[in-house]
């Protein structure tokens, strides 16, 4: 707004960074529904989803609370995450609840 009142139109920094942060928001809304559809085909809930980059920016890192009321749905969602092709690391840690 302030460009546009002073009459100065965005420069290539700016339309770069917007092009950027749209590419990474895209990028994250892709890979959670992938894996928020996987967590639930095994009646596992999802909760507190939380997103950051590690090693220096070369690896994306999503952590989660999950909830089921069997822990064999846990055993299943193991399985299946050791067959995506794209996923380097997971671990699942049980709380005691």
């Amino acid at each position: 707004m302030e460009r546009a009142w002073h009459g100065r139109p965005a420069g290539l920094r700016t339309h770069t960074l917007v092009c950027i942060s749209s590419l990474l928001l895209m990028l994250l809304t892709v890979n959670q529904k992938d894996i928020d559809g996987l967590i639930s085909a095994h009646a596992i809930k999802s909760f507190h989803p939380s997103y950051h980059l590690a090693d220096e920016g070369r690896l994306f890192e999503y952590e989660m609370t999950i909830y089921t009321s069997d822990s064999e749905n846990f055993r299943s969602l193991a399985e299946s995450l050791k067959s995506v092709e794209r996923l380097i690391e997971f671990s699942i840690t049980p709380s005691g609840d």
